[in-house]
C-alpha cells in the first residue's frame, strides 16, 4: 500500500502483483499535467514547489519557500522531488534542497545511499540523480 500526505508518499512494499507503485509527478506549470513517472517499491517521496502554496499580487507570484539572504522566495527552482527510504527525511530534504544551489543538490544525492532528486528549474529544465527511475512523459 502506499501513505499520501499532501507533499510526502510513503510506499509500502508494491502492487499486488509485485510491480512498483508508479507515481505521477505532477508539471509545475500546469497542475492537470503529468511532468513524468517515478518508481517506488519501499520508499518514500517528498515534493516541494512553487506552484501550489502561493498567493499572486499584482501578476507575480509570491510562493513559501523564502531565501533567508533576501527574505524573499527562492526564485531558481520550481520543483524538488526526492526519494529515499524515509518519509521524514524525504520530506525535509525536499525543503532544504530547494534552498540550496543545485551543483550541491545533485552532489549530495549521487554521492548518497539511497537518495535521488528530480529538480526543475526557473526555466524547467529537468535535473536528475544518477540513479533515480524517473519516466519522462
Amino acid at each position: 500500500g502506499f501513505v499520501t500526505a499532501i507533499s510526502s508518499i510513503e510506499a509500502i512494499g508494491g502492487k499486488g502483483d509485485g510491480s512498483p507503485w508508479k507515481i505521477g509527478i505532477q508539471n509545475p506549470n500546469n497542475s492537470s499535467d503529468i511532468l513524468g513517472i517515478v518508481e517506488l517499491r519501499d520508499q518514500s517521496m517528498g515534493v516541494s514547489g512553487d506552484y501550489q502554496t502561493y498567493v499572486e499580487i499584482d501578476g507575480k507570484k509570491y510562493h513559501h519557500i523564502l531565501d533567508k539572504e533576501t527574505k524573499y522566495p527562492v526564485k531558481d527552482k520550481k520543483m524538488v522531488v526526492v526519494v529515499n527510504k524515509n518519509g521524514l527525511q524525504a520530506d525535509l530534504y525536499s525543503t532544504v534542497f530547494f534552498l540550496i544551489p543545485l551543483e550541491k543538490v545533485l552532489e549530495i544525492a549521487n554521492t548518497t545511499p539511497d537518495l535521488d532528486v528530480i529538480v526543475v528549474d526557473e526555466n524547467d529544465k529537468i535535473y536528475l540523480s544518477k540513479d533515480i527511475k524517473f519516466q519522462k512523459r
